[in-house]
């Protein structure tokens, strides 16, 4: 009789033989419902619901008749009633056994939710990543043009990464790359988009702005209040960045646009270290 454990990252977690009988029942510790001692020796189609036992053959049909994964929905009672629960079935051709994984519905969500901010979210630091920024900068591209307003994208590049994680490791890089973030969010108005555009390189957006803005009025507010001494794994470093801006009075919403001022923004950032102003 197998242990009531926790199914790892499931809701529910079936073994079931080649003559359809339940072999193994594993549910999380928080359900409340025992389906191990409901569950546990009986036909697969005689403890679902009606309404799921026709897929429920289906996918072992699938399964056996393919060898490839198959899915389904299933209404369970893991103790608060009945809720829908994706289920994956696949083989185990050792045991000629079916293996089914539920989720919840719920959960399936959130992962969704997850895997779509890990596609547009910069891991190290959590700021955007460089597609993400050119969606806003399109986006307020849009706008701008609309409002007469302006933007501004600033493009900060650090200083000396390559010497920080050569002389004490990539850790204290990464460590030092998270502590620039922080300040440049820190230095953002409200509407303020930062990002990590590649491995030392951030950019912020700066929408709703004057027509009349000085870029190098933002350069300056941003190059003060990044840069400066920092302990940074018990290391004492002189942070310094060089940045450049570019401003856009008014725009399209093309991609072309956003990718032309972030262009000029780079140009700006790199004419900025070769006169030594970084």
């Amino acid at each position: 009789m197998s242990e009531r454990t926790t199914a790892p990252g499931a809701s529910l977690e079936l073994v079931v033989d080649a003559l359809g009988t339940i072999r193994t029942v594993r549910v999380p510790e928080t359900a409340t419902a025992d389906l191990e001692q409901q569950w546990l020796g009986r036909q697969l189609v005689g403890v679902l619901r009606a309404a799921d036992r026709t897929q429920a053959v289906r996918l072992i049909l699938g399964v056996t008749s393919t060898g490839r994964r198959a899915y389904g929905v299933w209404h369970v009672d893991l103790g608060s009633g009945p809720e829908p629960l994706s289920i994956a079935a696949e083989q185990d051709r050792a045991s000629e056994s079916v293996i089914f994984t539920g989720l919840r519905m719920a959960d399936v969500a959130r992962e969704l939710e997850d895997l779509a901010d890990r596609a547009f979210q910069d891991g190290l630091t959590g700021l955007c990543n460089r597609s993400l920024f050119l969606e806003h900068l399109n986006r307020e591209l849009l706008r701008s043009s609309r409002t007469g307003s302006a933007v501004a994208v600033v493009v900060a590049d650090v200083n000396n990464l390559k010497q920080v994680n050569d002389t004490y490791g990539h850790a204290v890089g990464d460590a030092l790359l998270v502590e620039v973030a922080r300040r440049l969010t820190a230095a953002c108005r409200p509407a303020d988009v930062p990002a990590r555009l590649s491995g030392d390189e951030f950019a912020v957006l700066c929408p709703d702005l004057s027509v009349s803005t000085d870029p190098s009025v933002i350069v300056r507010r941003l190059e003060a209040l990044t840069s400066g001494p920092a302990v940074i794994a018990g290391y004492p470093l002189d942070i310094s960045v060089a940045i450049g801006c570019a401003v856009a009075p008014t725009a399209e919403a093309a991609e072309e646009e956003a990718l032309e001022l972030l262009h000029r923004a780079d140009v700006s950032m790199y004419a900025a270290k070769a006169t030594g102003r970084a």
